[in-house]
């Protein structure tokens, strides 16, 4: 394992300086997906794509998929 020293967290990402913080508790088992290609390359233009794809989910699942 790991020293917690070398572990990220919510303060510590440097992917996320200059975003939001994520204020909501994340689930402590992530999900794994293949995407479409073409949308890969739309989300790796994007600062916060993970925020985007949770945003995303959560906007469908209320929606009632």
């Amino acid at each position: 394992m790991p020293s917690k020293d070398s572990q990220f967290d919510r303060t510590s990402n440097p992917k996320r300086a200059g975003l939001d913080p994520v204020t909501e508790p994340l689930a402590e088992k992530p999900i794994g997906v293949r995407l479409y290609a073409a949308d890969v390359e739309r989300l790796d233009e994007m600062n916060d794509r993970s925020g985007f794809i949770r945003e995303a989910v959560r906007e469908k699942l209320l929606r009632g998929s």
